[in-house]
């Protein structure tokens, strides 16, 4: 596998080399992957940019270990690019993708301070979904990097890399996700961590700070949600929980976020030589139930021909089912 090591402040290439060794971590969450290479007369730096020829890996390096003849590379994603801390200013948009794209613009791409400007990041916008989706403040304060998380997670709207020789590309658009019916009795896919657990949430109690006011929530066993209590019988049983929202605005968000973290288990990962991609919709049926889930990590590994799948908290799917 060939690796691109392109300079954090040009974007041109300073390496190309085969990779001796690697494990790659696409993944949701913040991850770090580790990619081995024969030392190279180029010094490579953090911050600089790697990724791979044929993979769909964009990442930005963190630590170089250089020990003799090999270097070995700490690798983080490359949304990592989006963290930085800025106040935020309240704007009215039409579309949630060109929002994100306007704010990346004009933070990184056409940023007014040239030292943490990004001349080469082109951003597209190829979908255009309407709503309005606000970033998670602290003090008012946010990050892009968060911002894209909660997007994704309510919205289905995704940022993919790309690059050529000049650019790194952020595509954005909102996608229609795979979805994969899995027995896992099936032996091409072999379980390696399974981690049981369980919390759930079936009502909220919701306190609005903007006009003082109470609401209660349901969670529904088809997964929705509402403000009108449901029949015992068409009502998740769990929990009963309170949340405190700042605006009317963001109630809804707000509340289907907390709905979203009921789970029945932490984690589960599975070697498998199926096709899979991150956020893909995952219907697993394992102990004789159905479980819903989603791809929240895929390992590759040189030398394997398998791909590790990390799936994102389990939920188990109402009413049980017997079969997929």
């Amino acid at each position: 596998m060939i690796v691109f090591i392109k300079d954090k402040n040009s974007f041109i290439t300073k390496t190309m080399v085969s990779a001796v060794d690697y494990e790659i971590h696409e993944s949701i969450y913040d991850t770090v992957s580790t990619i081995t290479i024969p030392t190279q007369k180029s010094p490579i730096n953090e911050g600089d940019f790697l990724m791979f020829d044929g993979m769909p890996f964009v990442g930005i390096v963190t630590e170089v270990d250089i020990d003799g003849g090999r270097t070995e590379i700490s690798v983080e994603q490359a949304i990592k690019l989006f963290s930085r801390d800025m106040f935020y200013s309240a704007t009215s948009y039409t579309y949630m993708e060109d929002y994100l794209k306007d704010l990346i613009d004009t933070n990184y791409t056409n940023c007014t301070d040239d030292l943490y400007k990004v001349p080469f990041l082109s951003v597209n916008a190829l979908s255009h979904t309407s709503g309005n989706c606000k970033p998670d403040l602290d003090d008012n304060i946010f990050n892009i990097k968060s911002y894209t998380s909660k997007l994704r997670r309510l919205q289905d709207i995704v940022c993919e890399w790309d690059f050529n020789r000049t650019q790194l590309v952020l595509n954005i658009y909102k996608k229609s996700f795979g979805i994969h019916n899995i027995d896992m009795s099936n032996p091409r896919y072999i379980i390696t961590e399974q981690t049981i657990s369980n919390q759930v949430v079936g009502k909220i109690t919701v306190f609005c700070e903007e006009n003082s006011a109470y609401s209660n929530w349901y969670l529904k066993t088809d997964g929705t949600a509402t403000t009108t209590k449901p029949a015992d019988a068409d009502r998740v049983q769990g929990d009963w929980t309170t949340l405190v929202v700042n605006e009317i605005a963001d109630i809804t968000d707000d509340v289907k976020d907390e709905f979203a973290k009921n789970y029945y288990s932490h984690k589960i990962s599975f070697l498998t030589d199926s096709h899979f991609e991150i956020y893909d919709r995952l219907k697993l049926r394992m102990d004789g139930k159905i479980f819903n889930s989603y791809v929240s990590g895929i390992i590759h590994t040189k030398g394997s021909k398998y791909i590790e799948v990390e799936c994102g908290e389990l939920q188990t799917q109402y009413p049980f089912l017997n079969r997929l």
